[in-house]
């Protein structure tokens, strides 16, 4: 195996740094993307339950919810 001259060795470890680094903010970035939206779900299902509780019928809460009328019958079974 040949030694790499130290300005190549030096380049190749500059671009695996940033590279790692970019790799890592576009990571972060989803993740936070993936729990904001997940943050979303819960509040919604939270209001759908919260309707439900106060008697209100499926249809109106999938309608005002945008839940199907299947996944609020799920979370009232679930509930």
């Amino acid at each position: 195996m040949k030694l790499m001259p130290a300005w190549s060795r030096l380049g190749y470890e500059e671009g695996l740094k940033e590279g790692m680094e970019e790799g890592m903010e576009e990571g972060m970035e989803k993740g936070i993307e993936q729990g904001i939206e997940q943050g979303i779900e819960k509040g919604i299902e939270k209001t759908a339950l919260n309707m439900l509780r106060e008697g209100m019928e499926i249809s109106l809460v999938a309608k005002v919810t945008g839940l199907s009328e299947e996944q609020v019958v799920k979370l009232k079974e679930e509930s």
